[in-house]
């Protein structure tokens, strides 16, 4: 077990960590993030369902990949491609086969089967009633494209609660740990861990072209932030059943998690963009969709 202040691992230890580095195989390519208006192009896919909450800031397009596929807005809530002002501007944006907006929401436009609109509601586009489904892929497995295993292996990484891991160097491990209040670094390039439980308040300083490999469940506590310097999302593929954003928490980052479920908690905040399996939210949290230095997805749609 690797603990910052403890002592260092054995011979042995770093010899199988070195194996499982050479033995690894991870889904380290990106799709950048695509935050245009272009119908077709997605910031924000999944598979079966899309929950936004009340009160709610969502940038970029929004789809809902399969048949049966639902994306609900909230109460009082915006979507649109310009932060500064996410309740103007037009074009068909949201897309699924079921799309519920809620009260005072309003929208960029819309393409669904079935539409419901609650009072004072607005798509701000005419909707179109009828959409082609699936967006993407009908192999839900594809909906982030190709997916290699995650296959991790290495020591823990533990840092305790207050303590501060300069640079974790890229590399294979266990579980990666942070008590309440921690501080890391990730350095340019691949990590690969079996979980990640991040307490509260952590700080997370991520470089833009670090890629986080993740074969179980990612967990970030409330109030904790992992950002990059500059505006450059970095890479979270996860392989596990959820990705859980936590109350107050921000999240810099293309999340990548075709078989789970992406949640954030209350005035938690993701900037960057995200496919996975499904989507649900507390009220009062921002999905800001952040390209960065990337070009974007060939296909518009993180199918590359």
């Amino acid at each position: 077990m690797t603990k910052v202040g403890g002592e260092a691992v054995s011979r042995r230890a770093v010899f199988l960590l070195v194996l499982a580095l050479a033995l690894v195989t991870a889904p380290d390519v990106r799709a950048a993030c695509d935050c245009s208006a272009t119908p077709g192009s997605y910031a924000w896919l999944a598979n079966t369902k899309i929950r936004f909450n009340n009160d709610a800031v969502i940038i970029g397009n929004v789809g809902a990949n399969l048949p049966g596929g639902l994306v609900r807005f909230g109460r009082n809530s915006c979507q649109g491609s310009n932060e500064a002002s996410p309740c103007t501007g037009n074009s068909v944006a949201v897309s699924a086969d079921k799309l519920v907006v809620g009260q005072g929401s309003s929208i960029a436009g819309s393409e669904s089967n079935h539409l419901k609109l609650g009072a004072g509601s607005t798509v701000r586009n005419p909707p179109l009633l009828s959409v082609t489904l699936p967006l993407v892929s009908a192999d839900s497995a594809l909906i982030c494209g190709a997916f290699a295993p995650i296959a991790c292996g290495g020591a823990d990484v533990i840092v305790p609660a207050g303590s501060n891991l300069v640079a974790l160097a890229p590399g294979s491990y266990g579980n990666l740990l942070m008590g309440n209040g921690s501080t890391i670094t990730f350095q340019a390039g691949s990590y690969t861990f079996c979980a990640v439980k991040i307490g509260s308040n952590v700080v997370g300083n991520v470089d833009g072209a670090t890629v986080l490999n993740v074969s179980g469940k990612f967990s970030m506590g409330s109030g904790t932030t992992l950002e990059t310097a500059g505006p450059t999302p970095f890479v979270l593929n996860s392989a596990g059943a959820l990705v859980r954003i936590s109350q107050g928490s921000i999240l810099e980052a293309e999340v990548r998690a075709p078989f789970g479920k992406v949640k954030q908690q209350r005035n938690a905040t993701i900037l960057g963009c995200s496919c996975s399996n499904a989507m649900t939210s507390d009220k009062h949290h921002a999905n800001v969709c952040e390209a960065g230095g990337g070009a974007g997805s060939p296909s518009g749609a993180f199918i590359d």
